[in-house]
């Protein structure tokens, strides 16, 4: 870690130290107490000055600076503190680094003006592997590494207990920092990718897949052998390049399948395309015609119109003459009813005048005879 300046280590108190050898010594293993007691050769794990053995009352073992022992100090950009499970994680890392051919591998040493966990090299290529215990910002993490590579780091990796952002910066997430067994030492819980096979979609996709932190390292120092890649836009992991291979011959596989679906479906487009034009052309069609017809169709509406209003007036004068045959109908028979009477009076006259001549013609008859007896009497 990055710092300025060194501070004071004299009165901190831990469970756990540096023994001969750089070995880490848990102070309150079974007999270790007893051990140590009064013995030299402890030493603190943040400034590796002298430390011995105490016991609280209590029952608490602990270690710290003595009375009569140097008041060290923390390396500018040290530890201020750290739980004997991250200190031991970081000893195990060198040491199987060195196991793997790692040359002058060492714990927190002064690179640029940081100090990686652990850093060694081999066949020229530098490694540096950041062990984090406590929470940490991916932007800070970002910043030292990219300090890291700019001191002349060509390889860095992250071991958090932290998941929330190693699908972002080359890191491993062990969940915690407890070894799993003598054997196994540490597992991987996230971080390493495998191709798996979706059940859904049936395709392949990079999924998180344990492994041993010990076979991750040496893969890792292994030229060839790992690469941190991404599979989306924004995640990435970690995976064998023989993994990596199949993935991306999978999705440049998928990628030609994508790109013929593309060609016909472009040329589905054009086709439709054509079809939406012709379409068009045709509707424009069917819009003259529908005008004309709409044309045609009010003109033989106001035709209709103009009938109905003819219609109308017919109706009208057809009702008036109605109305006037009516009225001459009923003069005529009020007519006829009048010639009847009159008619009846004529007859009625004609008998009476009938009358009156035989009655003139007997009385002409009657004079005539009268004269003739008065001319002959």
């Amino acid at each position: 870690m990055a710092g300025t300046g060194g501070l004071a280590c004299h009165g901190n108190e831990m469970t756990a130290a540096r023994g001969p050898y750089g070995t880490l010594v848990d102070v309150r293993g079974g007999g270790i107490y007893a051990e140590w007691l009064g013995r030299k050769g402890l030493m603190c794990l943040l400034c590796r000055h002298p430390v011995t053995v105490h016991r609280r009352n209590t029952g608490n073992i602990f270690v710290r600076h003595g009375k009569n022992a140097p008041a060290g100090m923390i390396p500018a950009g040290g530890k201020v503190s750290e739980t004997f499970e991250h200190a031991r994680l970081k000893q195990w890392t060198r040491d199987r680094l060195a196991a793997y051919g790692l040359a002058d591998v060492t714990v927190e040493p002064h690179i640029g003006d940081q100090y990686p966990d652990v850093y060694g090299t081999k066949d020229g290529i530098a490694y540096a592997v950041e062990i984090q215990w406590s929470d940490l910002a991916p932007e800070k993490a970002r910043e030292r590494t990219s300090g890291l590579r700019a001191a002349g780091c060509d390889y860095v990796l992250w071991v958090t207990r932290h998941r929330h952002w190693i699908e972002t910066i080359p890191a491993v997430s062990l969940g915690e920092f407890r070894r799993t067994g003598p054997e196994d030492g540490y597992r991987v819980r996230s971080g390493f990718l495998a191709p798996q096979i979706s059940p859904r979609t049936e395709r392949l996709f990079m999924a998180s897949r344990q492994c041993s932190l010990d076979g991750f390292l040496q893969r890792w120092i292994t030229p060839g052998a790992l690469a941190w890649a991404y599979t989306t836009p924004t995640t990435a992991g970690w995976a064998t390049v023989t993994d990596w291979e199949t993935f991306t011959r999978d999705q440049a596989t998928e990628i030609v399948s994508k790109k013929r679906q593309l060609a016909d479906a472009l040329g589905e487009r054009d086709r439709l395309r054509l079809q939406v034009t012709n379409a068009k052309r045709s509707i424009a069609d069917n819009v003259a015609t529908i005008a004309q017809q709409a044309s045609t169709i009010d003109q033989t509406i106001e035709e209709r119109a103009d009938l109905a209003r003819r219609g109308n007036a017919l109706t009208s004068d057809l009702v008036a003459a109605r109305k006037e045959r009516a009225d001459e109908l009923r003069l005529r028979q009020a007519a006829e009813e009048q010639l009847a009477k009159l008619a009846a009076e004529v007859g009625r006259l004609e008998a009476g005048i009938k009358w009156r001549h035989i009655a003139i013609v007997a009385l002409l008859v009657l004079c005539g005879a009268l004269g003739v007896i008065l001319l002959v009497g």
